[in-house]
């Protein structure tokens, strides 16, 4: 089975003007963030001022999810979204984006004809739970934001702890089993073949 697990040693953060960001993936590995020509990419955010404005992302669609704090995200002529954590806004790259308030976030941004989906992970302590994975999806991922999770597959078991980055290529399992070692937050990333 074709897994990767990154640490928090493997990302490197960054600033922008309204705090710092971490690419924790990019497909294919040799796009770039700024040449906009990737199929997907993950990463994570700080806002760490009040009133900040998105960078516009011409042909990119975006989900966003607050991992800690709360924020307001005005999209300018479409809706207007506040979120807390575990909760996800969905929107354009092009739109006029403004956002209120501090927190952690988790970005995935996807090329206009690349379907992708981001899920809330929120498992409490000694919990477990199963999930299918459709047949259609081309990448999985499973960040975790806070706590110690084990993942089983197959006959296998990987340990995550926080700040992990787990990911599954081609080809994937068709069902995950995830126990809670403490309490536990994350995101989920399922990327359909096109």
């Amino acid at each position: 089975m074709n897994y990767s697990i990154y640490t928090p040693d493997d990302f490197k953060p960054k600033s922008w003007s309204g705090g710092t960001t971490t690419e924790l993936c990019i497909f294919p590995s040799e796009a770039s963030y700024k040449a906009l020509n990737f199929d997907f990419r993950l990463s994570t955010a700080t806002v760490d001022i009040e009133t900040s404005k998105f960078t516009k992302l011409p042909g990119i669609s975006r989900q966003l999810m607050v991992l800690e704090g709360n924020i307001t995200l005005k999209h300018q002529n479409h809706h207007n979204a506040t979120l807390n954590a575990g909760e996800i806004d969905c929107f354009d790259g092009d739109w006029t984006t403004t956002s209120k308030g501090t927190c952690t976030d988790f970005n995935l941004m996807t090329s206009k004809d690349i379907k992708g989906k981001l899920s809330a992970l929120d498992l409490k302590l000694y919990k477990r739970t199963s999930f299918e994975i459709d047949k259609s999806t081309s990448f999985f991922g499973l960040y975790l934001y806070t706590g110690s999770l084990s993942i089983f597959f197959e006959d296998q078991q990987v340990n995550l702890q926080k700040g992990h980055l787990f990911c599954f290529k081609d080809p994937i399992p068709t069902s995950l089993s995830l126990f809670a070692n403490a309490n536990c937050l994350g995101a989920i990333v399922d990327i359909k073949k096109h």
